[in-house]
């Protein structure tokens, strides 16, 4: 069995860690991480979450625009999605998905998953894995 956590899919990487497990604990700073069960989502830049009829558009960092970020305690992943684009998509159960596109500037996201392996989008949306 491979220590690999990340399953490649084509143009996609999957986290099957993620499935089928809660958000357990939404931290709001200048990042927003999510930690889902022992593994963590760690997002720096503006994000949106939709669910098919409204969207809201979250900026870590910004406290006026940071509220969204907090319904997503509980919600429980149906797919992490790492686009080798650099774009972050999960999958909620309750049909709602949370979208980071990459920056030209900046570390967009990591992905942790069981505290060793992770993976960096870094400008300009490369990926770069670890562990």
């Amino acid at each position: 069995m491979s220590d690999n956590p990340y399953v490649e899919r084509g143009e996609i990487y999957l986290a099957p860690t993620f499935q089928g497990v809660g958000v357990g604990r939404v931290l709001l700073d200048h990042q927003v991480t999510l930690h889902i069960g022992s593994d963590a989502l760690v997002i720096e830049v503006p994000f949106d979450v939709t669910d098919g009829t409204t969207s809201v558009h979250i900026v870590p960092g910004n406290s006026d625009r940071l509220s969204g970020a907090s319904t997503l305690l509980n919600a429980v992943c149906r797919s992490v999605q790492l686009h080798k684009s650099g774009v972050l998509l999960v999958e909620f159960a309750d049909d709602r998905v949370l979208t980071v596109r990459p920056s030209e500037e900046f570390e967009s996201w990591q992905a942790f998953v069981r505290g060793r392996n992770m993976v960096v989008c870094s400008p300009g949306g490369a990926l770069s894995f670890f562990g």
